[in-house]
């Protein structure tokens, strides 16, 4: 038996005859490439010896005639999936050269793959994946966002099994036509970088709706899907975070107060810097100072972060955020400042209780106050009782405010 022009077709008669005529070592050879012979190992040969020196030949075989007809038994659509299940106990190049095929589409290296990983054991997979230490099946499926739609007819129990087995961690996934069953292992079990894209994606498996506001308010719009999974990856390195999405995105000046506030309570103790700098790029403003640095935030780093609100004025000119500050730190130069600039907004509104003559005489008596601000007081504030000053220790221009 030859087959030296390389007719794969060539009609062969009494193949057990024929099987039985050749030499062990001889099935490796490539003049044995024949479809009828093959369709024979695979149906009807009963020596398991014959069998594996016949399919141990693809491997063997530098010289790539082998993988050339392993393309065409495949293309001709006879007992494929029992050729793929039988190559893939012996063929471990089998996969690496086809994905380093140029003259294949990948449409037709998908369809190979899809044959590959529905037709092997994992076991075989692993070994057709790592030959070479190569990851060739691993990098094929990376490399491409639309892979898993690509890979849709392979079962989401298979590729499961391959993404955790492989430790595939994706960098891009379309998930449009990619099995759902497959994304959500993917998400939930932290098979991706984080990154923008892989972000994107999650946001628009679980909450489509909302990943329009990715481009603007990032965090805002993590803290509304709320996807637990996401979150904790996000807390658990934070700083890397807010450095790469919230700062490093330009576009990124649209978050809400809520996620102002969520991100300065998160870094204020152990990274004031980086709040800062949140603050800087997120114009936000408070109407009530209370609930900036609500929770836990170490008292000096919260006199930080409301001195800066106060030198950038940030906060509602009100008697409460006066009062809020005051009862905390006293009236300090940054207060002092935003009180005498803020005066006729701040004594127009409502006053509270902790705003009493002992709060306004030591506002009065404070050198860092002006004689204007000092002049609004005294023109809206009504005292319940006559305030006492030392006269002597008053400035004389305070002393003809308050006569």
């Amino acid at each position: 038996m030859r087959n030296k022009a390389k007719n794969f077709a060539f009609e062969i008669k009494n193949l057990q005859q024929v099987s039985d005529r050749i030499y062990d070592a001889e099935y490796r050879q490539t003049e044995t490439l024949n479809y009828l012979l093959t369709d024979f190992m695979l149906i009807q040969c009963s020596e398991k010896t014959n069998k594996k020196y016949y399919f141990d030949g693809f491997e063997l075989d530098k010289g790539m005639e082998h993988y050339q007809f392993t393309k065409e038994y495949i293309e001709r659509g006879q007992n494929v999936n029992d050729f793929i299940s039988e190559l893939c106990k012996y063929y471990r190049h089998m996969w690496k050269n086809i994905a380093e095929d140029v003259s294949l589409l990948d449409e037709t290296k998908y369809n190979y793959l899809s044959l590959i990983l529905n037709n092997a054991t994992m076991d075989q997979i692993v070994v057709l994946d790592e030959v070479d230490r190569s990851n060739c099946i691993k990098n094929f499926i990376v490399e491409d966002e639309k892979s898993l739609a690509c890979l849709n007819g392979v079962s989401a129990d298979v590729l499961i099994e391959l993404i955790s087995r492989q430790s595939i961690v994706f960098r891009k996934i379309s998930n449009v036509g990619a099995n759902a069953e497959v994304l959500n292992y993917i998400y939930q079990n932290d098979m991706y970088e984080l990154n923008n894209s892989m972000i994107s994606s999650m946001i628009k498996f679980y909450h489509p709706d909302l990943a329009d506001g990715l481009g603007n308010a990032h965090y805002t719009t993590i803290l509304n899907a709320d996807i637990n999974v996401l979150n904790n990856r996000i807390w658990d390195d934070f700083e890397d975070y807010i450095n790469h999405f919230v700062l490093g995105i330009d576009e990124n000046v649209s978050e809400d107060i809520n996620a102002v506030e969520d991100i300065i309570e998160r870094l204020a103790n152990t990274n004031i810097e980086l709040a800062i700098a949140v603050l800087d790029k997120e114009k936000v403003s408070w109407d009530n100072l209370d609930e900036c640095c609500e929770n836990n935030v170490e008292k000096e780093k919260k006199k930080e972060i409301w001195n800066y609100l106060f030198d950038n004025r940030r906060i509602s000119c009100t008697w409460k955020n006066f009062e809020s500050y005051y009862i905390e730190f006293g009236i300090t130069i940054e207060l002092s400042d935003w009180f005498n600039e803020n005066c006729s907004d701040v004594v127009k509104s409502e006053k509270t209780d902790k705003i009493d003559n002992e709060c306004i005489k030591n506002i009065i008596i404070n050198p860092e106050i002006t004689v204007q601000a000092v002049g609004q007081i005294v023109d809206n504030y009504n005292c319940d009782e006559e305030i006492e000053f030392n006269v002597s220790k008053l400035p004389e221009d305070k002393n003809l405010c308050i006569d």
